[in-house]
């Protein structure tokens, strides 16, 4: 057991007190969680399951106010180094506070109360190392792409295969999804009608969902400019490795077939390329006969796919 909890923004020990009988969450289950995972004492995804805890809380009416959302990084970090820990589970729970009058929720009303708890956990390389495997630690399955968040992107891809919004699409062969780019800034040229107009409800309600953290003040401004910032880029460009792979419907799949690349629009890999959505798309690369390389500093080109075809 780690010796220190977070109850309320406080350091307490772990072994004293802290929820009144008469909490809500304890009582009646009126809360809701969010599970972390820390890497040398660094929080993965910290925006995404703020944004989901957030979210969360808006829709079962919780009071917003009472629970410091730009101090908790920092709060959580120094739990951390107080529990001497690296590698770590994290619990975050909230309940909507104590019960007042009666049993009924007071909607938005009062003060939330929250408590964050630790528990020590092997790195996922320590793991590995125990069953023999040799593997990296960022992966989905079925595993097979090499990925970057590109600087910069310009030109016109064409999207053939799929393109996961809220779900998976195929894209038909004779009417594919036709993007340009700008200085990283995309707009969809043409595409079949159905996705389109698809694309423009997703965006606009993922536009609404950054007013909604701004009205709130519910982010830091500066996560809510990041997501503006970024909200018409570019944030993966991917090959595809796995020889195995075969195409089916699902973009999970198609985007992991060797030869074939995927591009992804919006939320990005690196910290300042965040945003509110990420849209994989997947582009037939032996069938446009596409050539990707790369260019060293002294200008000498590394081939990778030439024609379609993997030179590597």
């Amino acid at each position: 057991m780690t010796k220190y909890v977070l109850f309320n923004g406080y350091f307490i020990e772990s072994t004293e007190p802290c929820l009144r009988a008469t909490d809500r969450g304890f009582m009646l289950g009126d809360g809701l969680f969010e599970t972390l995972r820390a890497y040398n004492r660094q929080l993965p995804f910290w925006n995404l399951h703020i944004e989901r805890l957030i979210s969360g809380m808006s829709q079962l009416g919780f009071p917003l106010a009472s629970i410091p959302f730009k101090k908790m990084k920092n709060l959580i970090s120094e739990l951390l180094a107080r529990n001497l820990l690296s590698n770590a589970y994290l619990r975050l729970t909230i309940s909507r506070g104590d019960a007042v009058s009666d049993f009924l929720p007071k909607w938005d009303h009062g003060e939330s109360n929250w408590v964050a708890f630790t528990k020590p956990l092997p790195s996922q390389l320590e793991l590995n190392q125990k069953k023999g495997i040799k593997a990296g630690c960022y992966a989905n399955f079925p595993s097979g792409e090499t990925f970057v968040t590109p600087e910069t992107v310009k030109g016109i891809f064409v999207g053939d295969v799929v393109i996961n919004i809220d779900q998976s699409y195929v894209i038909p062969e004779n009417n594919p999804l036709i993007i340009e780019i700008k200085k990283n800034k995309y707009r969809v040229i043409a595409g079949p009608k159905n996705m389109v107009q698809k694309m423009k409800k997703e965006k606009a309600e993922a536009m609404q969902k950054i007013r909604n953290y701004e009205i709130n003040k519910s982010l830091p401004s500066s996560i809510t400019k990041m997501y503006r910032q970024n909200f018409n880029s570019i944030g993966e460009f991917a090959v595809n490795l796995n020889p195995k792979a075969k195409l089916c419907n699902y973009l999970i799949v198609n985007e992991k077939i060797a030869r074939m690349i995927h591009l992804a629009l919006g939320m990005g890999f690196e910290p300042d390329r965040k945003t509110v959505y990420h849209w994989d798309i997947v582009v037939n690369s032996p069938k446009q006969k596409l050539d990707i390389y790369g260019i060293g500093k002294k200008k000498k080109i590394h081939w990778v796919i030439k024609k379609g075809k993997f030179v590597v």
